[in-house]
């Protein structure tokens, strides 16, 4: 018996603990187009719901993105936030303001943002997130993003009476690049650095030679579950530049399930 609470106990340390090879680099740009993976697929509960461009669906993607996996995070309302991860203990949290890390979520009343950097007191220097026009913004050019609800990155902007704490994703000893060392899109960096397999009802997936549906420009076609390589650098607007054998081209980002 004691073997099976100490068992359990080690487990429930480990399914709590923060990631210690997350992928954190600091954004300052919006996510490209080509960053879908994380943003506008059916990964995202927030763009299933037609929740895109809101604070949740922007910070559960980028959860997912310094994770590389399901962040684990609610997927209800900002406010609920906080209290979700504290009663799942799915991640580590803090009350305290001066107490931020990088790639942590900052809850407040009604709102969550992501911490990019972090001043020598403890408090967030820089954070990423969503917000209305009023905010210091610049265009987000993800599919379907809103531009009533813009991307931000700057120093936060909600009053401190707001804040509830910190969700954090990754443990103390990761050590984030210089600043300007990461890219964008972090996936960019290397030739078809993902896989993924054809998700169809039936039928046959083409493949084009650019990322468009045009006559003549199938170059093969794949069928369901066929794995394939993605190459992150060359797929722009929800298209995915895929190899498989000796086929190379463009398929729809809709049909390919990235694993």
């Amino acid at each position: 018996m004691k073997k099976l609470i100490a068992l359990f106990l080690a487990a429930l340390t480990i399914s709590s603990s923060v990631a210690a090879n997350a992928a954190f680099y600091e954004r300052t740009n919006p996510p490209a187009t080509s960053n879908l993976n994380y943003y506008n697929t059916n990964y995202n509960p927030f763009y299933t719901q037609n929740l895109w461009s809101y604070c949740t669906w922007y910070c559960y993607a980028r959860g997912r993105e310094i994770l590389e996996r399901d962040p684990g995070l609610s997927k209800g309302p900002a406010s609920a936030w906080f209290n979700y991860n504290k009663t799942t203990n799915q991640h580590p949290y803090s009350t305290n303001y001066n107490e931020a890390k990088i790639g942590a979520v900052i809850c407040y009343k009604n709102s969550v943002a992501m911490v990019e950097s972090v001043n020598s007191d403890g408090t967030p220097r820089l954070i990423s997130g969503t917000g209305n026009s009023t905010y210091k913004t610049a265009n987000f050019n993800v599919e379907k993003w809103q531009p009533a609800r813009p991307f931000y990155f700057g120093a936060p902007w909600m009053s401190t009476s707001d804040f509830v704490g910190y969700i954090y994703l990754i443990d103390d000893n990761y050590k984030a690049p210089q600043q300007g060392s990461a890219p964008a899109n972090k996936a960019q960096n290397s030739e078809f650095s993902e896989a993924g397999y054809v998700n169809i009802d039936s039928g046959y997936l083409n493949v084009r030679s650019e990322p468009k549906i045009a006559n003549n420009n199938a170059v093969g076609s794949l069928a369901k579950g066929a794995t394939v390589s993605i190459n992150r650098s060359k797929s722009i607007n929800g298209w995915y530049y895929i190899k498989y054998g000796n086929i190379e081209g463009y398929v729809s980002g809709k049909y390919i399930v990235l694993v």
